[in-house]
């Protein structure tokens, strides 16, 4: 029994060593100066994990290793497709790199070990680790808030009026706080309710168009998720919708949402995105072209602000063909598993706010990280979590 306690509390250590440096690598001076260090350490602490486990329960280890392999196949014939693209789209257009060479391997590993595994190893834990991700984002969104009070807070500012808290970009802060909202909604106690107050004042304080919208359908298709339909539930349904479009309207006529400031700019990334992968529809142009494609078109940017077209224009349209098909099957398998409510909500809800940011299944960044999991506990993970309501 003590074994098996041990087991638990070093998962549990680990992994929230692997969230820690994945919410804080999104922080301005860590993402400037040793961002790609922060993403070596979390592969590192992964792997430290999965030694544990082998280690511990080898003959567990080896048929769980086998079990979601056998059971996930897409995902191994995704990996397959990511190299063979990324070796074809290397000889078209010479794009690649041994850094870019290393990202696609880590990427391909961060599919296997985060989305198929850990969230295996990991789920009598993982109701714990839901409630250092909400302090932690908490302890973000009160410098957030700080910020907008006093306009700078030790060395964060506001982004433009903006509240984006420790990190390089409101709209990824947002997302974040919308994930804290999310979890601490679902979770019993007065503290919860107070920090889901807490980050939802700083998520909207954050001006993310894409994470209010996102948060608010996600909150709004998942409702009758795992629920009993009543007279009252279908009543309180009702009036949310009349609150949410009453909000929305003020909102809108607040120019809260900016649509024609955001779209105009977000509208003209995505025509050049849509042209270039005409061109190149089968294998894209490869992970690091996405600059040097858009700067040919007098735009200086790294990405699409499109998780789906940087995809496409990385990899090519079968390798985005496959990404989709794993997200529909881990969704499905989620919803007929009956896992927890804030498990199926937090992957949708990032899956919305990839449409304006880059959110990616295999990425190792504050939010793509949390994509994986969650989506991945999806995937594979029948039993409840414990620590939570359903």
């Amino acid at each position: 029994m003590n074994y098996f306690v041990n087991k638990e509390h070093i998962s549990y250590f680990l992994l929230v060593i692997i969230v820690f440096l994945s919410l804080i690598s999104f922080e301005k001076t860590i993402y400037s100066n040793i961002y790609s260090l922060i993403l070596i350490c979390i592969l590192s602490v992964a792997l430290v994990l999965l030694v544990t486990h082998f280690v511990m329960e080898r003959e567990r280890f080896e048929q769980l290793l086998f079990q979601v392999i056998n059971h996930n196949n897409v995902v191994i014939l995704l990996i397959y497709f990511l190299f063979f693209s990324s070796f074809l789209s290397s000889l078209s257009n010479g794009l690649i790199s041994l850094g870019g060479l290393l990202r696609l391997f880590s990427t391909s590993l961060s599919l296997v070990v985060f989305f198929l595994i850990i969230p295996k190893l990991t789920h009598t834990v993982i109701g714990k680790v839901d409630r250092f991700i909400i302090y932690l984002i908490s302890l973000f969104s009160i410098v957030g808030i700080m910020t907008k009070v006093n306009g700078s807070f030790f060395i964060y500012d506001t982004y433009y009026g903006r509240v984006n808290s420790i990190y390089f970009d409101p709209n990824y802060f947002g997302a974040i706080a919308g994930v804290a909202v999310i979890l601490s909604a679902m979770k019993k106690g007065f503290l919860f309710k107070v920090l889901c107050v807490l980050n939802f004042t700083a998520l909207f304080l954050s001006n993310s168009r894409t994470a209010f919208l996102a948060l608010c359908l996600t909150m709004l298709l998942t409702f009758f998720y795992r629920r009993r339909v009543k007279i009252g539930t279908i009543v309180f349904t009702v009036f949310f919708i009349m609150i949410l479009g009453i909000s929305v309207y003020f909102l809108n006529e607040a120019d809260f949402f900016r649509i024609e400031q955001g779209l105009n700019s977000r509208g003209d990334l995505w025509e050049i995105a849509i042209s270039l992968i005409k061109k190149q529809p089968l294998w894209g142009y490869g992970q690091e072209s996405i600059p040097y494609l858009l700067a040919e078109y007098g735009v200086e940017n790294s990405s699409t602000h499109n998780a789906y077209f940087d995809y496409m224009l990385s990899y090519g349209i079968p390798c985005m063909v496959l990404y989709i098909f794993i997200m529909f099957i881990a969704f499905y398998r989620g919803i007929k598993n009956k896992v927890n409510r804030s498990m199926i909500q937090v992957p949708f809800f990032l899956l919305i706010c990839s449409g304006a940011i880059n959110i990616s299944i295999g990425g190792l960044g504050a939010t793509s990280l949390l994509f994986t999991l969650y989506l991945g506990m999806c995937n594979g993970m029948p039993i409840q979590d414990k620590g939570s309501k359903g």
